[in-house]
């Protein structure tokens, strides 16, 4: 892996690790809490982030024998700052798929936690 791609992966990898750890000291009611103004509970956000990077990986194993061109490259990078900018800017925005909407039946925090290392 490229220093520039390690060094952001272990990044990532420490929040993600950060996130779990914190949300293990929350009790099942309220991991499983949802706001009155229809918001996602806090096994909602998981899991949608299980279910995005899950989506992710398996584009990306589909895609493997091929390198990313240019434009890929180029589009990945503008695609990762638009993503930034919206959790910069605090706005809430539709998910550009269902495939990484929760399934509303809140799966444990354990079993979820297994399903984000697998990925």
């Amino acid at each position: 892996m490229l220093p520039t791609l390690r060094k952001r992966f272990d990044r990532l990898e420490q929040q993600r690790v950060a996130l779990l750890r914190g949300l293990a000291a929350v009790d099942q009611a309220g991991l499983e809490f949802r706001p009155a103004d229809g918001g996602w509970s806090s096994l909602d956000v998981v899991e949608h982030l299980v279910l995005a990077e899950e989506l992710m990986v398996g584009a990306l194993r589909k895609d493997k024998a091929a390198t990313l061109s240019r434009w890929a490259r180029w589009r990945a990078d503008a695609t990762l700052r638009v993503v930034f900018l919206v959790f910069a800017l605090r706005r809430r925005l539709r998910a550009p798929t269902a495939a990484i909407l929760p399934s509303g039946q809140s799966p444990t925090l354990a079993a979820l936690t297994a399903r984000w290392g697998e990925a």
